[in-house]
């Protein structure tokens, strides 16, 4: 099984210069969970996924010290999620987006598919062609993908 088919394409996505506000609505319309992001060529440039929006760990230095953050602002007992989603409401995409999304082509296996979310911790992945986003795969479609071989086994058996 290869990443054609399990993915979810058209791929729906949004261009960096939008405002981030623009970007979270077109996900809640569309109820998507990764929104890749391109340039004026429609070249990958980055996402914004769901998880974007929940505090992650960041290194602050060398010694270990590890603060909260959403959107790469800190997050702490002064300041809330909403002072943080008020100030970058209106920042452009590029500047709150994910730089380096894991990405796939359509011909990646599945078996390598499921390494690569596992080894990234990484819950969705874009998949390009000639840079371009074609669709994109999450934990989602590989559960899908594992009834669909259920099936096929008991289909074979039977």
């Amino acid at each position: 099984m290869r990443v054609s088919d399990i993915m979810s394409s058209p791929v729906i996505t949004c261009h960096q210069d939008w405002r981030l506000e623009d970007a979270v609505q077109l996900m809640v319309e569309k109820k998507i969970g990764v929104l890749p992001v391109i340039d004026d060529r429609g070249i990958l440039q980055g996402t914004v996924t769901e998880n974007d929006f929940l505090p992650h760990y960041s290194r602050v230095d060398g010694r270990g010290l590890s603060v909260a953050t959403i959107f790469g602002e800190y997050l702490d007992s002064a300041e809330t999620a909403e002072d943080i989603f008020e100030r970058v409401r209106t920042a452009a995409v590029r500047d709150c987006m994910n730089h380096f999304p894991m990405t796939l082509t359509r011909d990646t296996s599945l078996t390598s598919t499921v390494y690569q979310m596992f080894h990234s911790s990484g819950q969705k992945a874009v998949v390009v062609e000639e840079g371009r986003p074609v669709g994109v795969v999450s934990s989602h479609d590989v559960m899908k993908s594992m009834i669909k071989v259920q099936q096929s086994a008991r289909c074979a058996i039977a």
